[in-house]
């Protein structure tokens, strides 16, 4: 696989990632990949910045703390002489495989980091000092 193709395949899938969690974490307080951040620049202060308060999905009236998330993935691009054929961009997992027939595939590994920014959750209980 050339590396275009694998760096538009591995954006795709990045993306629509972000695209699925925010919509599965829609009936909570989360935010995947906030539009409104202040961003902290105090060193002392170990967060990434606190969303806007009129940042659209922000259930309360607070600004909550805004994490950067960070991933760090093996990836494989496959591609497989078998019928069909075609190509696979997958992350890395354990596992062993039966099947019939005969597969002759090229694979190549590399790795992935990235950051998405979350606004996580919020607890109503207890007091939050921001």
């Amino acid at each position: 696989m050339d590396l275009k193709t694998f760096v538009k395949e591995s954006l795709v899938e990045i993306a629509k990632g972000v695209a699925d969690a925010e919509e599965s974490l829609s009936d909570t307080s989360a935010i995947v990949n906030p539009r409104s951040v202040y961003v902290n620049e105090k060193e002392s202060i170990r967060v990434y910045g606190y969303l806007n308060v009129n940042e659209p999905g922000n259930k309360s009236n607070k600004k909550p703390v805004v994490q950067l998330i960070e991933f760090d993935v093996s990836v494989f691009a496959e591609e497989e002489s078998d019928k069909g054929g075609g190509l696979r961009i997958g992350v890395m997992s354990v596992g062993i495989e039966a099947k019939g027939g005969t597969t002759e595939a090229k694979r190549s590994e590399s790795r992935i980091a990235f950051q998405v920014p979350m606004a996580l959750p919020t607890s109503e209980r207890g007091s939050t000092r921001l």
